[in-house]
């Protein structure tokens, strides 16, 4: 993309230079940290319409269509997201950036940006409607699946070493038994060199090894929870709250 383009949408790129990584910032926030003093919503963007990202709940508010939120099952492993409540603003989410791109790379603290001269990995799409995911709903809250499992299997143990808890069987077989275990989403901070705000939300196991596909029986159906019983009720159409603002002392050295 050139200047001329971003111009005619009516976009400068000051608006893209204010969420760029300075020389200032951490290379990474602490997710856990921000998290224990602040309200913090995620922004990502619907393709698709109001009407078709959100229902209504039988509260009256609002939740969001998986198809919304995941184009693909296969990407729901590795979600792209942003910090909303720093630099990044709603009008933010206009810009896309190519990953093969310069603009689209992981950010390493020292790395020099020149705005102008990648401009090429920048293209403006605006989004249907903005999806706002309550991220202190999300981030760690364990969600529960069913793994069958031999009795003396190590995963068991070290379930109970590593949560304290005791796993609970659901059904005896004869040689394998199901299990109840659980997992989480969590929230990892990934810089870009064109967006210092960008973020990934994961799925995990006990055990905080990453979950990386579909496969196994027990991965849908923990992947089925946490969409549905975790995510997906936790998304809004716009942030609520004042506690949301992000202060400089979270992502500055």
């Amino acid at each position: 993309m050139d200047l001329k383009n971003i111009w005619k949408h009516k976009f400068s790129v000051f608006n893209l230079i204010s969420i760029l990584p300075k020389k200032a910032y951490k290379q990474n926030i602490d997710f856990d940290n921000l998290l224990s003093k602040n309200q913090i919503f995620l922004l990502r963007r619907s393709n698709l319409s109001f009407s078709s990202t959100y229902r209504k709940n039988g509260s009256g508010g609002y939740e969001c269509n998986e198809d919304a939120l995941v184009n693909n099952p296969k990407e729901a492993f590795n979600l792209s997201t942003n910090i909303f409540g720093g630099k990044f603003k709603e009008k933010h989410i206009n810009f896309r950036l190519s990953l093969k791109h310069f603009a689209g790379r992981k950010w390493h603290k020292g790395t020099k940006i020149c705005t102008f001269k990648h401009l090429s990995g920048v293209t403006i799409n605006p989004p249907s409607c903005s999806i706002f995911i309550d991220a202190n709903k999300i981030h760690r809250v364990p969600r529960t699946y069913s793994k069958d499992l031999k009795p003396n299997d190590n995963i068991l143990k070290n379930y109970e070493k590593i949560t304290g808890f005791n796993p609970v069987m659901k059904k005896k077989g004869n040689k394998e038994n199901s299990y109840e275990l659980s997992g989480y989403c969590k929230i990892v901070h990934d810089p870009l060199n064109f967006n210092y705000w960008h973020a990934e939300y994961g799925f995990y196991d006990f055990d905080d090894q990453r979950i990386k596909k579909l496969g196994a029986k027990w991965i849908e159906s923990f992947y089925n929870n946490l969409i549905d019983n975790t995510i997906s009720i936790n998304c809004y159409p716009e942030p609520f709250g004042n506690n949301y603002k992000i202060n400089k002392d979270t992502y500055l050295d």
